[in-house]
Formats: C-alpha cells, sequence, structure tokens
C-alpha cells in the first residue's frame, strides 16, 4: 500500500514539474519575441517622429533667414558698420541726420567735401553746391545706412565723423566718383585717403560733376613755375630744378605763364621770342 502511494506521489510530481518547464518554455518564448516586435516599432516610432522634427526645423531655419536682417557687407573688407541707422534728413551733400540710438544724430561724411549750400553766410552757398545736395537727398532721405567710424569718431562740434554706407556700397565714395564732392581728409582719419584720391582723379580727368571743363594739368612745358612762387624759368634754369615736382606748373609760352600771374625769371630772363 504504501508501495502504491509513493509511486502516485512521484507520478503526480513529475507531471507538476513537466507543467511547470512548458510554462516556463512558453514565458521564454513570448519574452524574446516581443522585444524585437517593440523595438522594431520604437524604431519606425523614432524615425517618424525624427523625420517630422527634422522638417520642422529645416522650416524655422528657413523663416529665420528670411526675417533676420544682416549688415551688407562693405566694400572694404575690413570695415566694421554700426547700424542700421534711419536717415531722418539731409543737411546738405556732405551732412545728414540719422536717428542714432534714439538721439538725432548730425552725422558729417569724412574724407570728402561738397560745394557749400546752407551755410549761414549765404554769399558762400553755391549753385553746384544745391546739386550735391539734391544728389545726397535723393539717395539717403527715408533710407538707413550703416557708419564705419574711424579713429576719432565725433569733431569739435561734436558731430559723428562717419563713412555712410547705402546698400553695402560706401556712399562717400560715391559722392567723389559723380563728381559731387572732392577730396578733403584730416588727420587721424585718413583711412581711405589712397582710396579716395584714385577715385577723384578719375573723376577729374574725367570732367564729372565739379570738374566738368576741368584739363588735367601739364607735365611738360617749354617754362616752368613754383606753385609757392611768382617767377617762371626756363626748363634749364637752376632755379627750374630745385622746384619740387608736386609744385611744377608748366606753360607752353611766355605769354601762357604771364596770363597766368608769373613774371619771367631775372636769372635765365625768358622772353617772348624763346
Amino acid at each position: 500500500m504504501k508501495r502504491k502511494w509513493f509511486f502516485l506521489i512521484l507520478i503526480w510530481c513529475i507531471a507538476l514539474a513537466a507543467f511547470g518547464l512548458n510554462s516556463l518554455a512558453q514565458k521564454t518564448s513570448l519574452d524574446t519575441d516581443q522585444p524585437a516586435d517593440s523595438i522594431q516599432a520604437k524604431q519606425e516610432e523614432s524615425n517618424s517622429n525624427s523625420t517630422t522634427e527634422s522638417d520642422a526645423e529645416a522650416e524655422n531655419g528657413t523663416d529665420a533667414e528670411i526675417e533676420t536682417e544682416a549688415a551688407p557687407e562693405a566694400d572694404a573688407g575690413d570695415a566694421v558698420l554700426e547700424g542700421p541707422f534711419a536717415v531722418e534728413r539731409v543737411v546738405d551733400g556732405d551732412t545728414i541726420i540719422v536717428d542714432y540710438d534714439g538721439n538725432s544724430e548730425r552725422v558729417r561724411l569724412i574724407g570728402i567735401d561738397t560745394p557749400e549750400s546752407a551755410h549761414p553766410d549765404e554769399s558762400r552757398n553755391t549753385a553746384f553746391g544745391e546739386i550735391a545736395s539734391d544728389f545726397t537727398k535723393e539717395a539717403l532721405e527715408g533710407q538707413s545706412v550703416y557708419l564705419e567710424f574711424d579713429v576719432e569718431p565725433r569733431d569739435q562740434y561734436d558731430r559723428l565723423l562717419a563713412y555712410v554706407y547705402l546698400d553695402g556700397e560706401m556712399f562717400n565714395k560715391t559722392l567723389l566718383q559723380e563728381g559731387m564732392a572732392m577730396l578733403s581728409t584730416y588727420p587721424p582719419n585718413v583711412k581711405y585717403v589712397d582710396d579716395f584720391t584714385a577715385i577723384q582723379e578719375e573723376a577729374r580727368n574725367a570732367g564729372i560733376g565739379v570738374w566738368e571743363g576741368y584739363e588735367p594739368p601739364k607735365t611738360s612745358g617749354n617754362f616752368v613755375a613754383s606753385k609757392n612762387a611768382d617767377k617762371f624759368h626756363r626748363t634749364d634754369c637752376r632755379y627750374a630744378v630745385s622746384i619740387a615736382e608736386q609744385n611744377r606748373i608748366w606753360f607752353d609760352t611766355v605769354d601762357e605763364a604771364e596770363a597766368a600771374g608769373y613774371q619771367p625769371c631775372s636769372t635765365c630772363t625768358p622772353n617772348a621770342g624763346d
């Protein structure tokens, strides 16, 4: 009898163990298969979200590029520009008033000078000064400009001294190019003096604007005088040889020299028969 119960209990234990192993195998199979599906689903969801976010970022980036107003590149590579500043009024050809950080500031374009048009002494105002003033008004009034400063940002009248840029081009240079202004530089604000000198020379030789009717100075002739004296000389005169090249004024005839206000040198005695 005892043996019979022993075998029954053993069979029951074996069956119970088999059932437990089968359940464990099924659970392991489920645990192994489920993550693969979940990982795939999560990867697809992640890719979808990433694409959506990338698209949104791209769209936002495009909008930002459209809405951002960057300072224009200056025609001088190392220029540091401030602005933009709204031009409130043009005073004359080389002076404007801008809204500078909430204050109305008078800005004097440096390195150049236009003929007078708004001087308190009306006798100093000229017809071409009005032309230059109108040129600047047409170009700058109602516009926004950028400013570049040199060594000294203000003068003794507390005016801002600046190179003015419109659409990336320096307007100081534009006035010289169009013959609306003449070179006028004062140290230490001489950053662009070489550029300005070359531009004025081109405008002057082309007879543009204030240079209309201008004839380039002669570089040779039969007689020579100095800008700093009142005598003219033969070219082989010892006084002629000593005149610095930049101060030489040339004439083809004695009459031409005398008409310019020069007197013949008493040493080389140029005369009308030469």
